[in-house]
């Protein structure tokens, strides 16, 4: 007995213990994460959140990582591109002239932003912007001066937080920057890459195509071992020119284009190819050099079917990269024309060969012929007989008769009547067989009709036969209907 309570004490003191100790766990988790949650709050901004506390950049190349969690924004910063609440501050003193780039990626794959400022006084106030950048994978590049301070301003938009690497770098101009320095171009076809970011414009130097000019723009030089017509391509967009001469001084625009161009090369002259960018989507990419495809010549006339009644439509839509520099046109029946589109009547049936013949502003040529067959199909209504006078329940033949002077046609006739509302009902039809006869011999086509009550309470009906080619489109249909006068009708 005594010892069954001596265990029943130790079960409640050993529960009683349970009971405190997970108490005590309890308490410790929920201070624990109170430290935590105290010490997040606590993190403070990156050192270089302000605009004066902007960490200065001793050379190039440059790299810093900074966490963004905690980065603000300060009430009289600038915000030129897209607006951000995250952002920090660098500054940078080049020691000589030149073109920098800078980038910015976000651990997390988050969109950063990138925006260049030169410094003209002090303070935000004393920001001149340059340019910014949040596509992403693109660098922002500026020129710089030596001894000028310049201010980056990196941005972590969408408050996005998370950890960003920042780096800045030298870019140096492409090798082929100068029209001196041109990349020769040996043999067709040539296929090479570009990189236009920090690329120059001389000074003298043109590079104005189809009103879009560039201020970055590198050269190469072509001189062909035959002569023909050239085509060169190049990626993205922007001024692509071709100019003959011996420096940008006296360089004469052969050719230009904004993403291809065709032009005429002699054997043995040297040419001079520009490539420009207005966007960083003509940035980097390649450029070809090939010979020019042939020519090629096409256009359309309507309607298909022609008649002698028909004004014909002609319109050349031949195409080319360099343009149509001239047509001409040939009909055969004598007419001839330059225009891009006309009109034109044939005076008669036959097989006319119509040939337009192109020429290319380069000089490349080009034919394209039809055979455009002119044949009139042409049916007419001479004659329609219906009776005077009728009872109902009556049954009569209606006669059309129908010329037709030039081919064989199949032609459907069909008779309708008069209702009420002035419109006309379809009471019947008949298909014949139409050889060409003369213009006084008709084929007949007679339907039989059976006068109803409806056509007594009216007192008359009036009869219509309308005659449809159904071997060929009738030119001139004016004729195919007629309406005879009314018959009346008695019960």
């Amino acid at each position: 007995m005594a010892t069954a309570a001596k265990a029943m004490r130790f079960n409640v003191s050993r529960s009683a213990w349970t009971r405190h100790s997970i108490r005590l766990l309890v308490a410790t988790i929920v201070l624990l994460l109170a430290c935590l949650t105290a010490s997040a709050s606590a993190v403070a901004a990156p050192v270089n959140d302000g605009f004066a506390a902007a960490t200065i950049v001793p050379g190039l190349p440059f790299s810093d990582t900074v966490d963004m969690t905690t980065a603000t924004n300060e009430s009289d910063e600038p915000q030129f591109c897209n607006w951000s609440d995250q952002t920090v501050w660098y500054a940078f003193t080049p020691a000589r002239d030149g073109t920098i780039a800078v980038a910015a990626t976000a651990s997390s794959g988050s969109f950063t932003q990138i925006t260049a400022y030169r410094a003209t006084g002090s303070g935000p106030a004393g920001l001149s912007f340059l340019s910014c950048e949040n596509t992403p994978g693109v660098k922002t590049v500026f020129a710089v001066q030596a001894g000028t301070t310049y201010y980056l301003q990196a941005s972590m938009l969408f408050s996005a937080g998370g950890t960003m690497r920042v780096s800045v770098e030298d870019q140096p101009p492409p090798p082929n920057d100068d029209f001196a320095d041109a990349t020769s171009i040996g043999s067709v076809p040539f296929s090479g890459s570009f990189d236009l970011t920090a690329a120059t414009l001389e000074e003298n130097e043109s590079s104005t195509c189809f009103g879009w000019s560039s201020q970055a723009t590198a050269w190469y030089t072509f001189t062909p071992a035959e002569t023909g017509s050239y085509l060169v391509r190049r990626s993205g967009y922007g001024p692509l020119s071709v100019y003959t001469g011996s420096s940008v001084s006296d360089a004469s625009q052969v050719s230009c284009g904004t993403d291809q161009t065709i032009f005429h090369a002699d054997a043995g002259t040297t040419y001079h190819v520009q490539m420009g960018a207005i966007s960083w989507y003509g940035v980097q990419g390649q450029l070809s050099v090939e010979r020019a495809p042939d020519a090629q010549a096409s256009f359309y006339y309507w309607p298909y079917d022609p008649s002698v009644f028909d004004t014909v439509t002609f319109y050349d839509y031949s195409y080319d990269i360099a343009g149509i520099g001239s047509r001409l046109w040939r009909l055969g029946d004598g007419f001839t024309s330059t225009d891009a589109g006309f009109w034109h009547r044939f005076a008669t049936d036959g097989s006319y060969e119509a040939k337009l013949d192109v020429a290319t502003t380069d000089g490349r040529t080009a034919s394209s012929s039809k055979t455009v067959d002119v044949k009139t199909h042409d049916v007419a209504i001479s004659s329609m007989s219906v009776p005077a006078q009728a009872r109902a329940g009556k049954t009569t033949q209606i006669a059309v008769g129908v010329n037709n002077s030039r081919y064989s046609e199949t032609v459907r006739v069909a008779i309708l009547r008069s209702v009420a509302g002035g419109d006309f009902e379809e009471v019947g039809q008949v298909t014949h067989d139409v050889p060409p006869r003369a213009l006084k011999r008709s084929t007949s086509f007679a339907i039989s009709y059976t006068f109803s009550a409806q056509d007594a309470a009216f007192g008359k009906v009036t009869f219509k036969a309308v005659a449809t080619t159904l071997t060929a489109r009738d030119a001139n249909p004016v004729d195919n209907t007629a309406i005879a006068p009314a018959t009346k009708v008695k019960p």
